[in-house]
């Protein structure tokens, strides 16, 4: 936008976060009433079918509201659950003067294991995405991590090195900037302790059940804070893990969705962030957003984000499921006298938005032009 190139945003009304998005001259916001997939796991296979209709209607909105945008290049954010339902609609509708990028969070379908209809799923996925690359309905998948590439390059059919570019998830600058005292006294936490932070809507995914049934095993002086909305575990179970907390381990819970101008708070307040995540694929908002304020985090080592945590030295890892381990590892990073200030900040730099802005630049520029 800086240098006049015009950017729309096509996004469903009902979307929770636009008050969020720039107001810029060159920014313009184009709402599209699209279906929203209601899918009960139980239903199964025809479920699943069920979902993947929904899901093509809406990539055929997304598609012609592009068309009459006239733009140059179609950017797919999240491209995780429309990989065959872009497949489709890229058939059906007439051709298109746009380049089309798409960006994959996590790389599920080039997992193993599962019953049939899972192996089904990965498998059409696979070969989805291996259609559109090879027909150029799109023209390159983007994703955050290196290790997401190498296992779509090893596992997935068809697909070259050019197909698939890294680009850094954009993380935008600290909207809040105060001191660690100040925050605490914002969010009302303890002034005194080390805090230990799990950030998110309390998913099965992202384990949170892990960190609060070990809390019983922490014996040191800590407070645990638990914030983001009550999804697949509530206000009873966290009142659970507090019964069964050690003495020296203090709770609170703050289960609610929490608005952007109060992140940076939790994380300025935070020593240490805790990722307990039972999934192994796709990277983690609150990690990056953990480097933009120093704090150094603990993951799954079987997983990308332990994997970067090594490769970048931004904290410590654990094994995955293992309560114990992880209690050993928040421990450890308590009482470590290491210093990881230079390598979150050097990870930080990495994915900041502006980085993030100009690898995009160079990849549309690429696309637009062939």
């Amino acid at each position: 936008m800086k240098e006049g190139n015009k950017v729309v945003f096509i996004t469903d009304p009902s979307h929770q976060r636009l008050d969020e998005l720039p107001d810029h001259e060159q920014f313009q916001i184009q709402e599209i009433s699209v279906p929203s997939p209601q899918r009960d796991p139980s239903e199964g296979l025809i479920g699943s079918i069920s979902e993947q209709k929904v899901r093509t209607q809406q990539i055929k909105s997304i598609l012609s509201a592009a068309e009459g945008q006239n733009c140059d290049v179609l950017h797919l954010l999240w491209f995780d659950r429309t990989l065959v339902p872009y497949t489709i609609a890229s058939l059906h509708l007439k051709a298109y003067d746009f380049s089309v990028v798409g960006t994959l969070h996590r790389d599920s379908f080039t997992s193993s294991g599962g019953g049939v209809l899972k192996q089904a799923t990965r498998q059409v996925s696979t070969l989805s995405l291996a259609s559109v690359l090879k027909s150029k309905a799109l023209d390159v998948l983007t994703v955050h991590a290196d290790s997401i590439k190498k296992r779509l390059l090893a596992q997935t059919i068809c697909i070259s090195e050019e197909d698939v570019q890294v680009i850094p998830a954009p993380t935008p600058d600290l909207s809040t900037h105060c001191t660690k005292q100040q925050a605490r006294k914002k969010l009302n936490l303890p002034q005194d302790k080390p805090i230990i932070l799990f950030f998110g809507g309390l998913r099965y995914e992202k384990g949170p059940d892990i960190l609060g049934k070990e809390l019983g095993a922490l014996n040191c002086e800590i407070t645990v804070v638990f914030a983001g909305s009550a999804v697949d575990y509530d206000e009873d179970d966290v009142d659970e893990w507090i019964e069964g907390a050690n003495d020296s381990v203090e709770v609170v819970s703050h289960l609610e969705f929490i608005p952007e101008s109060l992140v940076d708070y939790y994380f300025i307040a935070t020593d240490v962030l805790v990722l307990p995540y039972r999934r192994k694929r796709g990277i983690s908002g609150p990690m990056r957003r953990a480097c933009m304020t120093g704090v150094p985090i603990i993951g799954n080592q079987d997983s990308d984000i332990g994997e970067i945590i090594d490769r970048y030295d931004l904290g410590e890892t654990f094994t995955r499921e293992s309560g114990q381990d992880l209690c050993q590892a928040i421990v450890s990073l308590i009482n470590s006298e290491e210093d990881y200030q230079n390598s979150l900040e050097n990870y930080a730099r990495k994915q900041h938005w502006e980085e993030a802005g100009v690898a995009l630049k160079r990849l549309y520029r690429e696309v637009a032009e062939t």
